[in-house]
């Protein structure tokens, strides 16, 4: 028997639909044109740190770029700068990679940890690069040996520092609960923390194994970046940015659209391909020819088919629509037009029609609620006569939220009736249910952890095979 497959689509945290890249400039920038660009321009490069002159040596001379003399001259005399920082370049992984940065003609070469010492010696798990100024060892922030647990902001990864010649040997973890390592000598690492709602810069010292916090609880302070053993440069609301990585804006002219790509991703799996497009709330039809996304801004619907990749509906601002689903009969996709998560405002439910029969047309969504509540996610039943979604009709001051079945799927209200109504239990995390509706039977699938990681809702029930 041939094997069935198909496809999910999903969502995971924002990513700019611009790549981003490495500059610096002085302090206070004299013009745009003081600022130098440090990596190539391929792909996306972020969360850099510059290579000390003691290990930027024994980078170049292990890539044999030039005679010993001439590196040692170049890179005292600051001819030559190294940084060493993560890009996605390898089939769109997260892996470190250093660049040189020639001064004499400008130019940038960038080196994978593989063209350096000969194999990848990092996992895809490690971030924030930092070398020490002896060039021997590493500190990165890494997501080894830890499960998530719902963070978003607060990565609470832990710091690992290993070898340069035997890595996976020496490989070590020594700071829990840590990023943003930097070295300020060959014992010294400043890192941050949060700890409570404040964030603090410390410093570890390894001979000891002692860490100090550094900056006051009164505010936060982070991404330290060292300057010796005793003095460190952080980032508050008081301080200026002196390096940084930002989006390459300057590709686009005034009125561009930003281009869309669907990017192949590596995959775990031989047999499974990964492709990643900028875009929210992601749902195909149910023959799964067409998928249809929101963009990053809440602002326009995306439809991706035979045809290619484009709009097929905009609106006139940002957090203004999402949650697009199919119609399971008809070329219908209903949205949520209004401001996005917010109980207290209205929300209403259209319908798009004839959404693939053509490229950006300003099509007229038919609206489909009245009444001014919080109406969100509908879903058709097979035939794609009537839809059930969630409202906050009828949900009192605190505006809880109930299901409806509408009972005309194309024309919308006053075609309803109500189909369950809710026992609030209090705050909590949600539970999926499964509910007959022609006996109102309501019986619990699968319930929330105790913790955001293990939180579970917005189910889709799978197509029969």
């Amino acid at each position: 028997m041939d094997e069935s497959r198909g496809s999910i689509a999903f969502f995971t945290s924002y990513r700019p639909p611009v790549p981003l890249d490495i500059f610096c400039c002085q302090v206070p920038p004299s013009s745009r044109q003081s600022e130098l660009h440090l990596t190539d321009g391929l792909s996306y490069n972020y969360n850099c740190r510059p290579i000390p002159p003691a290990a930027l040596k024994t980078i170049i001379k292990r890539l044999r770029l030039a005679p010993e003399a001439v590196i040692d001259d170049d890179v005292d005399s600051g001819q030559v700068t190294g940084l060493v920082f993560v890009s996605e370049r390898e089939h769109n992984l997260e892996t470190l990679h250093v660049a040189l940065r020639f001064v004499a003609n400008g130019e940038v070469k960038v080196f994978s940890l593989a063209d350096i010492y000969g194999a990848n010696l990092f996992g895809t798990f490690d971030i924030s690069p930092s070398v020490s100024p002896s060039g021997k060892k590493v500190a990165v922030a890494s997501f080894q040996g830890k499960r998530w647990d719902g963070e978003i902001k607060d990565l609470k990864t832990n710091i690992y520092v290993m070898g340069l010649e035997n890595p996976s040997l020496e490989r070590k973890r020594v700071i829990e609960n840590g990023g943003w390592p930097s070295w300020g000598g060959e014992n010294v690492i400043f890192f941050h923390r949060k700890v409570g709602d404040i964030w603090g810069v410390f410093q570890y010292n390894l001979s000891i194994g002692e860490t100090i916090r550094l900056t006051p609880e009164a505010f936060d302070a982070v991404t330290p970046a060292a300057i010796d053993e005793t003095r460190v440069a952080v980032a508050t609301i008081r301080q200026k940015y002196i390096g940084y990585h930002r989006c390459k804006s300057d590709i686009l002219q005034h009125g561009d659209d930003v281009p869309k790509h669907f990017h192949k991703v590596q995959s775990p799996h031989e047999d499974v391909g990964v492709f990643r497009v900028s875009g929210v709330f992601p749902t195909f039809s149910k023959d799964g020819s067409k998928l249809a996304f929101v963009d990053n801004e809440f602002k326009a619907v995306w439809l991706a088919d035979s045809k290619g990749l484009r709009v097929v509906f905009e609106t006139n601002g940002p957090d203004s629509i999402f949650s697009p689903v199919w119609n399971q009969k008809k070329d219908i996709l209903y949205v949520c037009m209004g401001p996005s998560f917010k109980a207290n405002e209205t929300l209403e439910i259209h319908a798009i029609p004839d959404v693939s029969s053509a490229a950006r047309v300003r099509r007229q969504p038919r609206l489909l609620t009245k009444g001014k509540f919080n109406n969100a996610f509908p879903f058709t039943n097979p035939d794609g006569t009537k839809f059930v979604f969630r409202s906050t009709r009828d949900g009192g001051d605190k505006k809880y939220k109930n299901l409806y079945i509408m009972e005309d799927a194309e024309f919308g209200e006053p075609a309803m009736c109500q189909s369950a109504t809710t026992a609030w239990t209090g705050p909590g995390y949600f539970a999926v249910y499964l509910m007959n509706v022609s006996d109102r039977v309501v019986v619990r699938v699968i319930r929330s952890g105790y913790d955001l990681s293990d939180h579970v809702n917005h189910p889709v029930r799978c197509p029969p095979t």
